[in-house]
């Protein structure tokens, strides 16, 4: 498969750039992170039994376990399931996003939000993913605690979550725009180390597993 989980040096780099991130323009801020949905797609490659054993209780987005009741949105939505489920939530990020005053997010693009799928993302963005500071820097909090590997749709989610706050990142001003890009790096530090200690767990595993005679 070719798209392979970042190296350490490539996360490394890319942490350097979002150090440098609060004055580059919206285009530049979403193209930063738009190659993320697709390592989520190797969370689905670390063993199951791995990410049961590894990650607690915690959760991370209590709104994708109770839909309002005027939402049509499932319990616990996920938006990848394969590989062309990954490719097609990178077109959506790359794709111009439009936030409304109600803080809703959109796909301009009509071709893409005609799609199935645009649905569910627009779901998961508008009813899961938390889109003010307070709540973004409790989620960053809550993560840096999170004792085991993130399971994939939250992975997914968290994603999201910073893909957002990149565009809001960009869309800011003096002081607001500061307070944007911190939580946009304590968002990608989290992600860095939940893809640091998810490779640790496959390299563990591969050391204790069975072995053949």
């Amino acid at each position: 498969m070719n798209h392979k989980l970042s190296s350490s040096r490539e996360v490394e780099e890319k942490g350097e750039a979002l150090s440098s991130a609060p004055r580059e323009s919206r285009s530049s801020a979403c193209g930063e992170h738009a190659d993320l949905p697709i390592i989520s797609l190797a969370k689905t490659m670390l063993p199951k039994a791995v990410q049961q054993s590894l990650t607690r209780g915690t959760v991370l987005f209590p709104a994708a376990h109770r839909p309002k009741k005027s939402s049509s949105m499932p319990l616990n939505p996920v938006l990848q399931s394969s590989l062309e489920d990954v490719e097609l939530l990178y077109e959506f990020l790359l794709a111009e996003l439009e936030i409304g005053p109600d803080l809703k997010i959109s796909i301009k693009d009509e071709e893409l939000a005609s799609l199935r799928k645009a649905s569910a993302f627009r779901t998961v963005c508008n009813d899961v993913i938390p889109k003010r500071i307070p709540d973004i820097r409790r989620l960053s909090a809550t993560l840096s605690r999170h004792p085991g590997v993130l399971q994939k749709e939250d992975f997914e989610r968290t994603v999201l979550t910073l893909a957002y706050t990149a565009y809001r990142t960009a869309l800011s001003q003096g002081h607001q725009k500061d307070i944007w890009a911190q939580s946009l790096l304590s968002l990608f530090q989290a992600l860095r180390h939940d893809l640091m200690r998810s490779s640790g767990s496959r390299v563990s595993l591969r050391e204790t597993g069975p072995h053949q005679d």
